[in-house]
């Protein structure tokens, strides 16, 4: 539901960052992070970190208006949900990206039934249909 939803909005130019409360509480990015250009890229998971910045980057310096990427982030509480990231990307008439508004879904909850629905199938025995 949109309620469990993180919001983000993010001034390019200055960096500076609006989240939501949904945001701020699972995540831990209050007003003082916000102003952090680098607490975003702190949290990203070290494994995942190249792979998304990467991607980020092209994003803003090419003329796509949308990005998304699968990564985890660290929440307040020190662990780490996997989380699908989205956004649109405005710019201005020569291209140049001003401003990024978002989305960002926690999916850890849904990559561990998934993972649990492999490993009851996995444990399954074959069923072998034959013609009669």
């Amino acid at each position: 539901s949109a309620a469990n939803d993180c919001f983000w909005d993010l001034d390019l130019q200055s960096g500076a960052c609006w989240s939501n409360e949904t945001f701020q509480t699972l995540f831990g990015s209050d007003q003082e992070a916000a102003l952090d250009k680098n607490w975003w890229q702190n949290q990203i998971h070290p494994s995942d970190r190249k792979a998304t910045l990467e991607s980020w980057e092209a994003s803003l310096a090419g003329n796509r208006d949308r990005w998304s990427a699968q990564y985890r982030l660290q929440r307040r509480d020190g662990t780490y949900a996997t989380v699908l990231d989205r956004c649109f990307i405005l710019r201005d008439r020569e291209g140049k990206a001003l401003r990024a508004a978002g989305s960002l879904m926690d999916m850890s909850a849904i990559r561990a039934a998934e993972s649990r629905l492999q490993q009851l199938a996995d444990a399954m025995p074959q069923i072998v249909w034959t013609a009669d």
